[in-house]
């Protein structure tokens, strides 16, 4: 059956609400006809384009049937002197004149009104306005001075009119590459290795057979040197093997690309093996290969270290997350590590952030623990550069890698500074879907933890 995408519709409709309100004051209000049904009427005034008026008895209606109390109260009422019909919402105030007195202010009520036939004007209003002993007792301050102020505030609905307009080419196929892609994360056969197991080919092949989902090549990452025999064979101290896609990891990752398009071991047998980085670390990475999102809290708990991975394998929506996150965490304890971080890893950002931060507090940070790294690096031109900052001179030139032995993040309690920074939007910072990306045993959550910060 052949499928077609038809044209949709919208439709919205408004209804206008005018709002507005009419003010009778009457001065001499003991002079008003006082006897029951006799009517004192106001002006024909004009509120929401609409003309009314209002019609006052102080002696009320006189007594009904419905309503027998009518003869002890003041009774008000709106005329509607229009030829159209009104939906009307409106509500009574009687002004207080006195000072701190309060007004008396009626319920509102939405009423229709008619048509106005033969001269004579549809009415709504209240046989009960008030009772005529509190009227005439000025304590209330409703009637002071023979002063009387009525004000009558209204809101004139109009007619519901809607609008239809047919959308053409606003529909698009639901995305579901993320979705999909973290159900494929989520099946992936990746599996913990104890001492003395077998690495290399020999778990590369046994992990391909576990595989499923079509995978063609398997990622073992140690927290150890592979070396030394057990049994005759190599062995890791601890690791983690992947099975994953050779494909994907080659769209992802330049280095990897490089790697299996190369004529070197790891493109003939599918296994890799990586020894420089954690596997918690390396699985995180795989997550942002597979999906472009990381879990929540996963940046604050390893930034430094996937900065460094994400260097390695050419991340570079990664590392920019990474960058952000450490360019706005920086402290007085750690900026001078995450100096020496961002020349290992070529941060720019984050190393010119962190000599920005550095300058005005050069004395504390020099002070600081995390500036014997520094020293212990080797780092002589990041030293240089900090002092060339402090001496007014322009830096050397950012970037680079800086050389020397490899470096530990430091471990400190960030305090959020400012600092000149890019946008979650441009860092492509995305929240997470995949239940894999929650699963940081503590072990690894230990293992990273100096990166916090």
């Amino acid at each position: 059956m052949a499928s077609t995408i038809s044209p949709g519709s919208r439709c919205t409709t408004r209804v206008k609400a005018t709002h507005s309100f009419l003010e009778w004051e009457i001065d001499g209000y003991s002079g008003l006809p006082g006897a029951e049904q006799q009517a004192t009427r106001s002006p024909v005034m004009e509120a929401a384009g609409h003309r009314w008026q209002m019609s006052l008895y102080p002696g009320g209606t006189g007594s009904s049937t419905h309503r027998p109390r009518s003869r002890r109260h003041v009774a008000l009422f709106l005329n509607y002197c229009g030829e159209e019909e009104l939906r009307v919402k409106f509500h009574w105030t009687l002004v207080n004149q006195a000072a701190g007195k309060q007004h008396l202010v009626k319920e509102a009520t939405t009423v229709m009104f008619g048509k106005c036939t033969d001269g004579v004007n549809m009415r709504q209003g209240d046989e009960c306005f008030v009772e005529s002993d509190q009227m005439a007792d000025e304590s209330n301050g409703w009637w002071t001075n023979d002063r009387v102020v009525i004000r009558l505030d209204l809101t004139v609905f109009g007619d519901p009119a809607s609008t239809v307009s047919v959308d053409e080419g606003s529909w698009e196929p639901p995305k579901t590459w993320q979705r999909d892609m973290n159900q494929v994360l989520d099946e992936l056969p990746w599996f913990d290795h104890p001492a003395e197991t077998p690495t290399s080919t020999e778990v590369g092949a046994e992990a391909a057979k576990m595989g499923g989902l079509a995978t063609d090549c398997v990622i073992n990452v140690t927290t150890g040197s592979v070396g030394g025999l057990a049994n005759g064979k190599d062995v890791m101290s601890r690791g983690r093997s992947f099975a994953v896609h050779r494909l994907v990891l080659c769209a992802r990752s330049p280095y990897l690309r490089g790697l299996f398009s190369s004529p070197m071991l790891e493109a003939q047998s599918g296994v890799v093996n990586e020894t420089e980085i954690e596997p918690d670390v390396f699985e995180q990475m795989l997550c942002w290969v597979y999906t472009d999102t990381l879990g929540e809290g996963v940046v604050e708990v390893m930034g430094e270290h996937l900065l460094m991975a994400s260097n390695k394998y050419g991340c570079d929506g990664l590392k920019l997350v990474c960058e952000l996150a450490l360019c706005e965490t920086l402290t007085v304890e750690n900026v001078a590590a995450r100096l020496v971080l961002g020349e290992q890893a070529e941060a720019d950002q984050l190393k010119e952030d962190a000599l920005d931060y550095i300058a005005p507090r050069a004395a504390k940070v020099m002070a600081s623990k995390g500036w014997q790294d520094v020293i212990a690096y080797g780092g002589a031109t990041l030293v240089s550069e900090v002092l060339a900052l402090l001496a007014g001179a322009p830096s050397v030139g950012s970037g680079g890698g800086g050389g020397g032995q490899d470096f530990s993040p430091s471990q400190d309690g960030p305090t959020p500074v400012p600092v000149r920074k890019r946008s979650a939007d441009e860092a492509g910072l995305a929240p997470h879907t995949s239940q894999r990306r929650l699963s940081l045993s503590n072990g690894g959550a230990n293992a990273v933890g100096a990166g916090a910060g």
